[in-house]
């Protein structure tokens, strides 16, 4: 028996194929750059996040995929960390106003506790993952 589903099903399942190949394409472009393998899935899962959180699709999400890289780096298990914001911006030809840009929007949404350490670098912590 054939079976109607409501357009809005369609439309959900249409967003959720897009989202997915978004974060594909964000994986592949994180993998092209010299960086630790062990992040990239977790740089992946909270972009994943944030776009789930969202109700619209960033501009440009290679600069969330590098903001979220950072911030998975940053995590204070990582201390001492103490790379620049310019040396990192450097390794990705982004500017740091677009690092800071889109750190600040992945942090608010999501209620990241921000710690700077005696040299004002900063480590994020997540408050429902990361503290119990």
């Amino acid at each position: 028996m054939l079976e109607l589903y409501p357009p809005e099903i369609e439309i959900i399942n249409t967003k959720d194929r897009i989202t997915i190949d978004l974060i594909k394409d964000g994986e592949d472009f994180l993998t092209q750059f010299d960086i630790d393998k062990n992040f990239v899935l977790d740089t992946v899962s909270l972009v994943y996040r944030y776009l789930r959180a969202n109700s619209k699709i960033p501009h440009n999400l290679y600069k969330f995929f590098i903001a979220g890289y950072y911030i998975v780096t940053r995590h204070p298990f990582a201390f001492p960390a103490h790379e620049s914001k310019r040396n990192f911006c450097k390794k990705f030809n982004l500017e740091i106003s677009s690092l800071e840009y889109c750190v600040n929007k992945i942090i608010s949404r999501f209620g990241y506790i921000k710690i700077l350490d005696d040299m004002n670098f900063p480590y994020f912590l997540d408050p429902e993952r990361d503290l119990s």
